[in-house]
């Protein structure tokens, strides 16, 4: 197999994006740094770069949002190098919408822009991929799924729009011969995705366990593995459909499928949800977006870029070690906010010795300033 080509984002420029000073920034191709107070725009530093490179934003489902107060817009330009090669990406978010170029150019598919660039990030609210709703796992294994099997991205996209007109057809006309094609499209698509995801899970398992036993150097054990909610037989699946239609019609919602869907974790045979310590779901939680990482470069023959948002209040000392040894190996560059950062001189030197470049950047009332 190929070796993974280095991507760096080398400039990031942020305008009217929320708290941040107007500027312009240049960071290492190792480990950036990014410490101050709670509140100062930390997280909103990491968030631009999440944003620019995947469209999304982890705080809010309304890019209007990151606007700042009296601005019209948002914008973002991003210089990147990957294997020598240089692009830009810009982002313009404003209250009637939002544009992405890469090279000045419109993306022809959001799908082909995401490809691009890809980032990993772990912040703060990551710690429910454990705890939470099956959705945040579900999302988990579709990021994965976007850079190894991309076609599947687009059978979800097939299929929700299917369910969502199907549930129309049966809150309106319950016995219309419209359900049969709806029904079909879904089998299909519904059939692809969850299969994409089970073969998700399976590569996730081996990494996941490796990492987790690396990082929490405890003697559990510990697995994960994936409960469909559907099946990959298409004529099956659209047999179940029909025999469900009158309790979807009844809880106006689509009872089989890929949105029941879900990715279990266990510890020593129970399930971490319930029983790990909040230690443990935390390096759990952890391991998972490594092993994201890790997956993501293998399929997509790129370093992912890596945000860690505020990873030092959820980690002591000896875990935060342990995760920059981890990522001694690799070669991905790192962001990287805290609140302390001599925890992380230890850590620095470790991506130093592996002559990974460092530089550090203060917070204060959204001005970023580099040391």
């Amino acid at each position: 197999m190929s070796a993974a080509v280095e991507l760096c984002l080398a400039r990031l420029g942020t305008v009217g994006f929320r708290n941040l000073e107007a500027g312009s920034l240049q960071f290492a191709s190792g480990l950036n740094v990014i410490f101050g107070e709670n509140g100062q725009g930390k997280t909103s530093l990491i968030e631009a770069i999440y944003l620019l490179c995947t469209t999304r934003s982890f705080r809010t489902t309304k890019l209007s949002e990151v606007i700042q107060t009296d601005a019209l817009q948002a914008r973002l330009k991003g210089s990147f190098e990957r294997g020598g090669l240089p692009w830009t990406l810009e982002a313009q978010i404003s209250q009637r919408g939002r544009s992405f170029l890469k090279n000045g150019a419109r993306p022809k598919e959001r799908l082909l822009y995401v490809q691009s660039t890809p980032v990993v990030a772990f912040h703060p609210g990551d710690l429910l991929l454990i705890t939470g709703a099956a959705q945040l796992r579900r999302r988990l294994l579709d990021r994965i799924i976007l850079h190894r099997q991309p076609g599947a991205i687009d059978a979800k996209r097939a299929f929700d729009e299917a369910a969502k007109k199907r549930l129309f057809v049966l809150e309106q006309r319950p016995k219309s011969r419209e359900l049969e094609a709806f029904e079909a499209v879904m089998a299909e698509n519904g059939a692809l995705l969850s299969g994409a995801r089970e073969q998700a899970v399976i590569a996730l398992e081996g990494r996941f366990s490796a990492i987790f036993t690396r990082l929490a150097r405890e003697d559990l054990s510990m697995s994960i593995f994936f409960r469909p909610g559907g099946t990959t037989n298409v004529e099956d699946f659209r047999r179940r459909l029909e025999e469900s239609r009158a309790i979807d019609q009844r809880r106006k919602m689509t009872t089989y499928g890929p949105e029941r869907d879900e990715l279990i974790v266990s510890l020593d045979g129970r399930p971490a949800r319930a029983y790990g310590s909040q230690g443990q779901q935390r390096m759990l939680a952890l391991s998972l977006k490594l092993a994201e990482l890790e997956l993501i470069r293998e399929s997509s023959l790129t370093c992912p870029i890596l945000l860690l948002d505020d990873v030092s209040s959820e980690l002591d000392r000896e875990r935060t070690e342990a995760v920059f040894r981890f990522l001694g190996h690799e070669r991905n560059q790192v962001f990287v906010t805290t609140t302390r950062p001599e925890l992380f001189a230890d850590a620095g030197r470790i991506l130093e010795s592996a002559s990974r470049a460092r530089a550090d950047f203060r917070v204060e009332l959204g001005r970023i300033s580099p040391l």
